[in-house]
């Protein structure tokens, strides 16, 4: 399979991409998500709505992994990962992930400001209100040295970037379900993501 729509976009310093993640994975990622029972996450960034966590079984079964191992070695190419002065422990998760998470946002949750420790993160956007504005559709935000990104959000669109930049949620406007998913991989200089298609 062949994932098209992947750019990379530079609002300032570091590149972020943007695809699309495929709608038949989307689905299956959504169903995972709405058939898990709430786990009693912990109330990660002192955040207070629920988390779905997945197993590397899910995010393999829901074709999100080939999907992900399309698209990385673009964004390690762009970003030149073989020069970069960055570590990475090894994952217990699978030779991909560090860690794959659904989060489910609702009236007045957000996210603070915050990085995550690795090399390369993501968010997929799985699920947005009917009744968003332009403001809940531009909530997430990416900084960079005091300025600001906050791209337009689609269901379906990933967004992938470097883990030490800083980003954020703001508050949820809606009564609605705003849903997306967040992963971490386990990518490091000189590592070899080799292509499944």
């Amino acid at each position: 399979m062949k994932f098209h729509n992947v750019n990379s976009i530079r609002p300032f310093g570091p590149t972020i991409f943007e695809c699309d993640c495929p709608q038949e994975v989307l689905k299956k990622l959504n169903f995972i998500v709405e058939s898990t029972s709430n786990q009693s996450p912990p109330n990660l960034l002192d955040r207070d709505f629920e988390i779905v966590f997945f197993t590397q079984k899910q995010v393999d079964d829901s074709g999100f992994t080939s999907f992900i191992r399309e698209v990385i070695s673009d964004c390690l190419e762009t970003w030149n990962m073989e020069n970069a002065h960055m570590q990475y422990e090894p994952s217990s998760f699978s030779d991909l992930y560090v860690d794959v998470w659904a989060n489910r946002y609702f009236k007045a949750d957000w996210t603070p400001p915050h990085n995550h420790k690795g090399v390369v993160s993501g968010v997929t956007i799985l699920k947005l209100p009917e009744e968003s504005d332009d403001s809940d559709l531009h909530n997430l935000n990416f900084i960079w040295n005091n300025e600001h990104h906050r791209p337009l959000q689609e269901i379906g669109k990933t967004f992938m970037f470097p883990s030490s930049l800083l980003h954020w949620v703001r508050k949820t406007k809606t009564d609605s379900e705003r849903r997306t998913l967040s992963f971490n991989l386990s990518v490091f200089p000189g590592g070899n993501i080799q292509r499944r298609t």
